[in-house]
């Protein structure tokens, strides 16, 4: 149908993880959510809201399959080990057949890191991460900024 109507149909075929300009790891597969962070207003009474607020902002991005490249663990590992002293990386979603990035998720730290072992498959190490915010970087993806953040920067 894409053809027929004349668009363009974008696939963010690869993620990777970006700290200080170079890819350190790349997932085999990426799930981000926005939140708002959505507080209902009440009014004496009323079991309905009158209005929502919007107090908070979060991102929080879950990879699977996490491939780190040869010197990406050492890299990121700078400074120790431990969870709470991860350096924070971007994390860009981009489309391998032309390289066009299509968004990136900011200032990302790790909230969680695992290893899933399975019979006859290979190790998967999975991340769950929380950013700053995400940039639409107009990559095919409707470009300007999603999110709270100011424009859109070149990685």
């Amino acid at each position: 149908m894409a053809a027929i109507n004349e668009q363009i149909t974008r696939h963010a075929n690869r993620c990777r993880l970006v700290l200080d300009g170079e890819t350190i790891a790349e997932g085999l597969n990426m799930t981000v959510q926005e939140s708002g962070g959505t507080q209902g207003i009440y009014t004496v009474g009323s079991e309905y809201p009158h209005e929502h607020v919007h107090n908070q902002y979060s991102v929080q991005v879950t990879i699977g399959a996490l491939w780190w490249k040869e010197n990406g663990l050492a890299r990121l590992s700078a400074g120790g080990g431990e969870l709470v002293q991860l350096p924070p990386v971007d994390i860009e979603a981009y489309d391998e057949s032309d390289g066009a990035t299509l968004w990136v998720v900011r200032t990302c730290t790790f909230a969680t890191r695992g290893v899933t072992v399975s019979a006859n498959q290979p190790l998967q190490r999975n991340v769950q991460l929380m950013g700053i915010r995400m940039d639409d970087l107009g990559g095919g993806g409707g470009g300007g900024t999603i999110g709270a953040g100011g424009p859109a920067q070149a990685v």
